[in-house]
């Protein structure tokens, strides 16, 4: 899916809403929640979004509690240097190729991705202040991978979603032919790259007019699963976009966790298709996905507007 949204300063209903958890539990709730979204579509890829936040009285007394949550803030974090390379790669195939649905559905293997996974790490170093990385102590337990896209073209033409060309509409082209001829010589890494680039290319020309950072790699080690690393990385990639003076912050995303994540953190989809409509000779190429994830989601969210206290 892709999905985006605009920020505001206001406050309100996220107020309202630490308000009513709080009363309800003997100390606050591990994560402060950041915001509630309210949309109104008014095209393809233009929403009016206001993002509530609590007042600034209420972060500047708010403390952490849980071991969890203490444990992200003792995390170092870093943007992801040449130096960092061996490192990159090594989360990549030890954590993010096992864990990633996409790549444990067809069992892909570390041969399968070595090369797709050579250009990842090039692309994290090249993009370096684009990219985070956590470490603990000297070893590196997350990363947000992303890349910046100018659209600099004078007459961008925003792309009808209901009319795709037929090389790009998954759902009524049978991508046997593009895999074969795919970028690297592992059948199986062609399968993942084809897929996801056909995504990004839709991503890049709806939103043609705009300057975006896409975010190509968000991974957790196993061991740090589940407490609030992967939102972290989140929130510092939302800020990097804001810094960088981004239109939107954009993905694919392929995982019902990392789809969590965006959607809670208020980005929108942009489009999504079923991972059943991905053929090669007529049969799907991603099944049985073991976190039972049945969309890919492109997601995005307008990153334009800087507010404070976030």
């Amino acid at each position: 899916m892709i999905c985006y949204y605009r920020l505001s300063t206001s406050f309100g209903r996220a107020w309202r809403c630490f308000l009513q958890k709080s009363a309800t539990h003997s100390c606050f709730p591990e994560h402060l929640p950041l915001c509630s979204v309210m949309a109104k579509t008014t095209a393809v890829v233009r929403h009016n979004i206001m993002l509530s936040f609590p007042p600034p009285s209420l972060l500047q007394t708010y403390q952490p509690y849980s071991r969890a949550t203490s444990m992200i803030e003792d995390l170092h974090y870093m943007p992801a240097a040449e130096e960092h390379a061996e490192n990159i790669m090594e989360l990549l195939q030890d954590q993010f190729r096992k864990h990633e649905p996409i790549n444990a559905s067809i069992n892909a293997t570390e041969d399968d991705l070595i090369d797709v996974f050579r250009d990842d790490v090039k692309c994290a170093y090249t993009n370096e202040k684009y990219g985070t990385l956590a470490y603990d102590g000297n070893r590196l337990v997350g990363m947000c991978l992303c890349s910046m896209i100018l659209n600099k073209s004078k007459d961008p033409v925003e792309l009808d979603i209901k009319n795709l060309p037929v090389e790009m509409d998954i759902r009524k082209h049978d991508f046997a032919k593009d895999i074969l001829n795919g970028p690297y010589k592992q059948h199986k890494a062609n399968q993942i790259v084809v897929f996801v680039r056909t995504l990004e290319e839709i991503m890049q020309q709806m939103l043609s007019k705009y300057k975006i950072l896409k975010m190509n790699v968000l991974s957790v080690h196993e061991d740090c699963m589940g407490k609030g690393l992967g939102k972290e990385l989140n929130r510092r990639a939302i800020q990097i976009a804001k810094d960088e003076k981004c239109d939107y912050i954009a993905t694919v995303a392929t995982a019902m966790a990392s789809q969590a994540i965006f959607r809670k953190s208020g980005w929108e989809i942009l489009y999504e298709v079923p991972y059943s409509d991905y053929c090669e000779n007529g049969s799907p190429v991603f099944q049985k996905l073991h976190d039972g994830c049945r969309n890919l989601e492109l997601r995005e969210s307008a990153a334009s507007e800087v507010f404070q206290n976030m």
